[in-house]
């Protein structure tokens, strides 16, 4: 019964790649993989030669002055045109009138439908064009602007919560199969690690008091430490991304507090196995508790250092929205992702020392992709999508949601969260089960 499961899941995981894979990257390039197989030359716009008609450029963006504000893109020369790619802002680019001019100078109106794909809109042409007129409002008032033209791309698009979803999909299969199997084993060690929620608490309790023995302020330093460090980095970056990101000290200090957690949890889980070998080799004790103990231990730094969030956000004027009520979220699901992190790295390193070194330096560049001191708006749209499959972004993009733009988080937003929590905890899981038997022979 055990192969023929096992067998299953195997299948099962195969046919989530295939058909994200298939979803997520071939059937969302359709128009972009025919321009490449066909050799159809890609053609950049040179904006500085669209001809804009019935608009208003006083804003920030044009804005249309009456519904047949048109955009004339004329190329270089007629064309077999696949699709129109546009990257800009637009208030509303679903419908719109396409006229397109050929080669002879005949004007004819065409179906184009527009289709978004991640930050860019793709406009299907299929006609031969020499300049092509866009109509793309529907009523006064609406606005349009363009930061990018270019026909017939070849730029690759990945649909990347497709590819997501495909990969939790693999790794719930993956673990339900673990529970189908060992469910009476599982059962048993969750009653043994309840039993030990004292033994926990007391190790959180020890950790804050190793962390702050001797010093005068102790936990005040929770507070202290994202203060400093939010003064030290506002003083740098302040005057070149405050522009962009309103107050850049508290811009940072959501992003700080959000990443710190992460640092922290990670970094303690890491080498939980390993310090406490003395444990475990004298008396038995779940070993899922080490790792848990360390991240609900960074969980408590965490909370003490909300009240840094809280100080500046008074000192600053930040207005109060009942959306503020909803932080706990960001912070549960932030949790959940760590104990999943912590217990892969837990269990690596116990056997690769080496793992501690480069997490060191995979932490660096994680900091990076991560939009804690720049804001995203500055990116190139090929780099914020490689941005967007990191899991800290839409962690940090949730916390600031609610605690500085009282924006209500969408059921997206959520299930993108959820996916990532869920996708590390699961992998998590099984990995430290599989081979936390043999952590005795390493430590």
């Amino acid at each position: 019964m055990k192969k023929g499961l096992k067998l299953i899941s195997v299948i099962a995981v195969i046919l989530c790649v295939v058909c994200g894979v298939f979803f997520g990257l071939i059937r969302f390039n359709t128009d972009t993989i025919d321009n490449l197989f066909k050799h159809r030359a890609t053609q950049k716009i040179d904006l500085s030669t669209v001809v804009w008609t019935g608009w208003d450029f006083s804003g920030e963006q044009p804005v249309a002055m009456d519904a047949d504000a048109s955009v004339t893109i004329t190329l270089d020369e007629a064309v077999e045109v696949n699709n129109l790619l546009l990257n800009g802002s637009f208030q509303r680019l679903n419908s719109m009138k396409v006229y397109v001019t050929d080669g002879n100078g005949a004007e004819t109106e065409i179906e184009a439908k527009a289709t978004q794909k991640n930050e860019d809109y793709l406009l299907t042409i299929r006609a031969e064009a020499k300049q092509i007129r866009i109509l793309p409002v529907e009523e006064e008032g609406e606005s349009f602007s363009l930061s990018e033209a270019s026909v017939n791309p070849k730029r690759v698009h990945v649909n990347s919560y497709v590819l997501l979803v495909s990969v939790v999909a693999a790794a719930v299969l993956l673990v339900s199969i673990d529970l189908i199997v060992d469910r009476a084993e599982i059962v048993r060690e969750l009653r043994t690690t309840i039993r030990y929620r004292h033994l926990i608490l007391d190790l959180v309790s020890k950790d804050i008091k190793t962390k702050y023995r001797r010093s005068v302020l102790g936990l005040l330093w929770s507070v202290l430490n994202p203060l400093l460090m939010m003064l030290v980095l506002t003083a740098v970056f302040s005057t070149i991304f405050n522009f962009r990101t309103g107050d850049f000290s508290v811009y940072y200090l959501t992003g700080y507090l959000m990443f710190n957690f992460v640092t922290e949890a990670t970094t303690f889980s890491m080498t939980s196995i390993i310090g406490a070998a003395g444990l475990i080799k004298k008396v038995y004790i779940p070993k899922f508790v080490f790792p848990l103990e360390k991240c609900l231990f960074a969980l408590v730094n965490m909370l003490f250092s909300l009240i840094a969030a809280v100080i500046v956000f008074f000192v600053v004027g930040v207005q109060p929205h009942w959306v503020i009520l909803l932080f706990p979220l960001p912070i549960l699901y932030l949790f959940v992702f760590n104990f999943g992190v912590s217990l892969i790295l837990a269990t690596l390193n116990t056997f690769f020392r080496d793992v501690g070194y480069l997490y060191n330096v995979f932490i660096t560049i994680w900091m990076y992709l991560t939009p804690i001191i720049y804001p995203v708006e500055i990116l190139p749209s090929w780099l914020l999508q490689i941005v967007k499959l990191n899991p800290l972004y839409h962690y940090v993009q949730y916390f600031r949601n609610v605690t500085v733009y009282g924006v209500v988080p969408s059921l997206k937003d959520n299930l993108i969260c959820i996916a990532f929590s869920l996708l590390f905890l699961m992998i998590g899981i099984r990995v430290f089960r599989k081979k936390q038997d043999k952590f005795i022979f390493y430590i």
